[in-house]
């Protein structure tokens, strides 16, 4: 099982998978406790122990440097992980994380790839907002509730 932006603080819970034979990998971004959770492999730029250079990435930004690390191991081409910058510019944006290196990269890079997204549910929550195509959205960004 693959966690996504959460089970750094998990303890009980990954011990309840290891016992039922559930191997898992923790992406989390969150700041760990003093004991990490017995996981397969835990993927955050705040452990303690972790040197990164970036420690602020969203949890989807961790995310997509996993898919992007395993992408480089299978020698896979690069659009075959960009492709899914629209999606983790919006997990970046949601996420509330100050937008600054990595974090401002994702989103500029994004924001450009949601204005001609092929995910079709993206496609209609765009247009279900009434977000414009072709109109420059780089300095903000809409929310709707």
């Amino acid at each position: 099982m693959i966690t996504v932006d959460c089970g750094i603080s998990g303890i009980e819970e990954i011990e309840i998978c290891n016992s039922l034979g559930i191997d898992t990998i923790i992406t989390d971004h969150h700041e760990q406790l003093d004991t990490l959770p017995n996981a397969y492999a835990i993927v955050n730029p705040k452990r303690r122990d972790c040197t990164y250079p970036f420690r602020e990435l969203a949890g989807v930004g961790v995310v997509f440097k996993l898919i992007q690390a395993l992408s480089i191991k299978l020698e896979l081409p690069e659009k075959q992980y960009l492709k899914y910058l629209d999606i983790v510019c919006i997990g970046t944006i949601s996420d509330i994380v100050a937008l600054k290196n990595e974090n401002r990269v994702i989103a500029k890079l994004g924001l450009r790839l949601v204005q001609q997204t092929k995910n079709i549910g993206l496609r209609e929550l765009i247009s279900s907002t009434g977000f414009k195509r072709n109109r420059c959205y780089n300095n903000f960004f809409w929310y709707s509730t």
